[in-house]
């Protein structure tokens, strides 16, 4: 269920953004408790959001415990199909030598894997394979976002210049035939350790 729910608040800022339109503001339903606000202060840009992750994966501010960055994300295509994704995502820092302070970024990504759901995957009874997004039938993807770029993969997509608004990006996957629309969303997970 809260993973429905997830489809649809993605789904209803996709639609928004593909149509320009306007938002007011809804009442926000109870995190699960595991769930962290991203910051107090509004994010404004992609690049902000993706070193305000970093930051908290190595600070671990919470103390002991599992820390990850949740990603959801949809696309859409012009075929009229779809996919839903989500999984995880880690510090993954490609050093080649000492790089500068102010280069650090550059070499460092949020990468993991998703599981993809599509839409042309159907299921149902015998004959009536009436629903998409086949539980069934999934596909795992590398996902692999570089910090210092914004440039996110997933698979062999490739969204080299993403937006950023409503606490999501969004952008085309730089293909020239029938490129997908993706809308991605970041969430920092910490599962604290039993005691």
């Amino acid at each position: 269920m809260a993973n429905l729910k997830r489809v649809i608040s993605i789904v209803t800022v996709f639609s928004i953004l593909l149509t320009g339109g306007t938002v007011l503001a809804a009442p926000q339903q109870d995190a699960p408790q595991q769930q962290v606000q991203l910051t107090q202060q509004p994010i404004i840009s992609w690049e902000s959001l993706l070193k305000t992750c970093v930051d908290w994966l190595k600070n671990k501010p919470k103390g002991e415990g599992n820390y990850h960055i949740k990603i959801a994300l949809v696309y859409n295509d012009k075929n009229g199909e779809a996919g839903y994704a989500e999984g995880s995502l880690d510090i993954k820092e490609l050093l080649i030598g000492k790089p500068p302070a102010s280069n650090q970024a550059k070499y460092t990504y949020l990468s993991g894997k998703v599981t993809l759901y599509e839409s042309k995957d159907r299921w149902g009874e015998g004959l009536n394979q009436q629903y998409p997004f086949d539980p069934k039938k999934t596909e795992d993807l590398e996902v692999e976002i570089n910090t210092g770029t914004g440039v996110i993969k997933i698979g062999g997509s490739t969204i080299t210049k993403p937006g950023y608004a409503y606490g999501v990006a969004f952008g085309f996957e730089q293909k020239s035939v029938k490129p997908k629309y993706y809308v991605i969303e970041l969430d920092k997970i910490f599962v604290p350790i039993p005691h």
